[in-house]
């Protein structure tokens, strides 16, 4: 008896604690540097959520927002980002 009333007790416990996370019912995906949210347009397309469930956004417009200047090497098809002295892309 004094088992029954520990499982009870431990499910009733747990019944109470538990959290529940939820998220934003949308298909708007906001991405923001340093608390600014970066706009995207029809030009440089939109964020969004492949097959996989990844999460797959703009590099030339995020970058930009960013600070970093964008290029594109046509002939290793390689996009590379510049900023300050960093430089991102090119392997």
């Amino acid at each position: 008896m004094k088992k029954i009333i520990f499982i009870l007790s431990l499910v009733f416990i747990l019944a109470f604690t538990s959290v529940t996370a939820f998220a934003q019912s949308t298909d708007e995906i906001i991405v923001a540097i340093d608390s600014v949210k970066v706009n995207f347009t029809e030009d440089s397309g939109f964020p969004f959520v492949d097959e996989n469930y990844r999460t797959l956004v703009p590099f030339r417009q995020s970058l930009e927002s960013y600070g970093a200047t964008v290029e594109w090497d046509n002939d290793s098809r390689t996009a590379i980002a510049i900023k300050e002295s960093n430089v991102y892309g090119n392997e």
